[in-house]
């Protein structure tokens, strides 16, 4: 019975121990920008130090996709995709130092 209990309260004290918040610091390994289209449409994904190709096997009724901008920042750890805005877009390269919130 107590094993029983200590199985069921485990995993709750193992997810309070990561910061979902925590700051992440690492590298611009890559940059992303999707221009505003239609889902029915296609579209030319500009990216710098990466190329991604996407499948779509049943696309969904169109509608409007908004432009995005993405950073992808890679530490010796792991990589994320954080997207940001045109004017934080702009402001770094492929290769910089940056440090982000993690969520």
């Amino acid at each position: 019975m107590r094993k029983f209990i200590a199985v069921l309260i485990l995993p709750f004290l193992l997810c309070g121990c990561c910061d979902e918040k925590e700051i992440f610091t690492g590298f611009i390994v890559a940059k992303e920008y999707t221009p505003e289209h239609m889902s029915d449409q296609g579209v030319q994904t500009m990216s710098y130090a990466i190329s991604v190709p996407v499948i779509v096997s049943h696309p969904p009724a169109p509608h409007k996709v908004y432009a995005e901008w993405v950073w992808f920042v890679a530490n010796r750890d792991c990589t994320i995709r954080r997207s940001v805005s045109r004017e934080m877009f702009n402001t770094k390269k492929c290769g910089e130092k940056v440090t982000v919130k993690r969520y």
